[in-house]
């Protein structure tokens, strides 16, 4: 084989490599869904679950009302978990925002309820960290991983 053809097939391997990479293979991305649960009751408001690959990269979901999650693109492999509470937001969010008020006009009248921020509370706290007395770490494996997730405060 001349100089030439070694470059030649060099390239190509580089360029289909690199296709690959960019594509989305190498390593394997997962789907991870479960409930959420404290002492075995669902959590129902104001928390994520978010899990760490080996890359200190972070893949998360909100809980749903009713306790689930879903979380996708998960690498296959060794991950630690952490569990936070999340702001929750109450009000009418559907109601348009006020109008501004003409000048020399009263500002108008309203009768929709602010909206206010608090933090979900479902959630010990040590979970909300990675290490200390957090010991969520699962091994996830290619497909659609089932991981109900069981808090102990």
């Amino acid at each position: 084989m001349s100089l030439k053809q070694f470059v030649r097939v060099a390239k190509g391997v580089l360029l289909c490599g690199a296709v690959a990479i960019l594509s989305g293979c190498g390593p394997g991305m997962a789907t991870v869904k479960g409930t959420l649960k404290v002492n075995g009751k669902p959590v129902t408001t104001g928390a994520n679950v978010v899990f760490i690959g080996p890359d200190n990269q972070r893949y998360s979901s909100p809980v749903k009302n009713d306790g689930t999650y879903l979380v996708e693109k998960v690498p296959v492999g060794p991950v630690k978990a952490v569990v936070q509470n999340a702001p929750l937001f109450t009000g009418d969010a559907s109601a348009p925002p006020p109008t501004a008020p003409d000048p020399g006009n009263q500002p108008p009248k309203t009768k929709e309820k602010p909206t206010t921020i608090q933090i979900g509370n479902q959630v010990p706290k040590k979970y909300e960290e990675v290490g200390g007395q957090n010991d969520l770490s699962f091994t996830i494996k290619s497909g659609t991983n089932d991981l109900d997730i069981d808090l102990k405060p």
